[in-house]
């Protein structure tokens, strides 16, 4: 019945022979099926661990976003005070070195991003961010409004990175 089903279904009018013949591909070729059983077992595993990678990488981009988010609305109110009290001369004077400044102290000043805070996540270990071990540099730039600055932040998230 099963030689039938195979005659049937692969149109095979000698299948014995067919048999035969695999039987003796598989004996004489064990080597090379093997390497490419363990070709294709390597190729599925770098392709997951690269897809992770890209994850991991697309989630700290996106945090390093939310941060900057944050520290835009933050650095506003700062400059405004620094600006008032100092003048412009003293925010140029840090163009090099840089405000530093830890998204915890930004947020308990500005308590209406705490939810965006909160956004940042390990997607590993479903952890939460740490907001006092992740740091914010802001590098005012010529003509040294509240909007000429660059941002580099670190992400204190148990990443790799």
């Amino acid at each position: 019945m099963k030689n039938r089903f195979l005659n049937l279904f692969f149109l095979c009018y000698n299948c014995d022979e067919v048999d035969d013949r695999m039987k003796k591909f598989v004996k004489n070729n064990k080597l090379v099926l093997v390497g490419v059983v363990l070709l294709v077992a390597v190729i599925v595993i770098l392709a997951i661990i690269v897809s992770n990678t890209n994850k991991e990488e697309k989630t700290i981009k996106k945090y390093e976003s939310i941060v900057s988010e944050i520290t835009s609305a933050y650095y506003k109110d700062y400059y405004s005070m620094i600006v008032d009290s100092n003048g412009v001369d003293y925010v140029k004077a840090f163009e090099d070195i840089g405000f530093e400044f830890d998204l915890d102290n930004m947020i308990n000043l500005l308590p209406s991003l705490r939810s965006k805070a909160k956004k940042l996540v390990n997607v590993k270990t479903g952890e939460q961010c740490n907001i006092n071990g992740t740091k914010v540099m802001v590098y005012p730039k010529d003509p040294y409004g509240e909007n000429d600055y660059t941002i580099k932040v670190t992400l204190d998230c148990g990443f790799d990175k």
